[in-house]
C-alpha cells in the first residue's frame, strides 16, 4: 500500500518517492525541516542538560547548608557537653575537697572520744573503716 502526498501540487510518494519532481524550494524547505528539527533536539537536549546540572546544583546547595548546619548543631553539643563536664568537674572538686575535710574532722573527733571511751568497739570500726577509704 503506497502513501502518497501533495506538496506544492506536485505529487510525491513517500515509499517510492520520485525526488526528481522536487525543486530547490523544495529542497531548501526539506533541509530547513531537518535543520529545524536538529536545532530543536540540540536544545531540547540543552535545556535537558542543564535542568540536571541545575538539580545537581541545588542538591548541592542543600547539601551544603545542611552540612552546616550539621557542624554548627555538633559545635552547640560539644560546648554544652564541655560546659556540663567543666560543672561536673567543679561538683566533684567541691566533694572531694569537703570529704577530706570530714575525714580530718572525724579523725580528730574519734581521739577525743578514744580518750572517754577507750575500747568502745563503734570507734574500733570506724578507725577501721577510715583506714580503708
Amino acid at each position: 500500500m503506497m502513501k502518497t502526498a501533495i506538496m506544492h501540487r506536485k505529487t510525491l510518494t513517500t515509499m517510492g518517492a520520485q525526488m526528481d519532481d522536487w525543486s530547490a524550494g523544495d529542497w531548501g524547505g526539506a533541509f530547513a525541516g531537518v535543520v529545524a528539527t536538529l536545532a530543536a533536539l540540540g536544545k531540547g537536549l540543552a535545556w535537558l542538560l542543564d535542568w540536571n546540572r541545575a538539580g545537581l546544583s541545588s542538591r548541592e546547595v542543600r547539601l551544603q547548608r545542611w552540612e552546616e548546619s550539621l557542624a554548627g548543631r555538633e559545635r552547640a553539643y560539644r560546648e554544652e557537653i564541655e560546659q556540663h563536664l567543666a560543672e561536673t568537674r567543679a561538683e566533684l572538686d567541691q566533694v572531694s575537697h569537703t570529704m577530706a575535710v570530714m575525714r580530718t574532722v572525724l579523725a580528730e573527733v574519734m581521739n577525743e572520744l578514744r580518750h572517754h571511751v577507750p575500747d568502745s568497739p563503734a570507734l574500733t570500726r570506724a578507725a577501721e573503716a577510715l583506714k580503708d577509704s
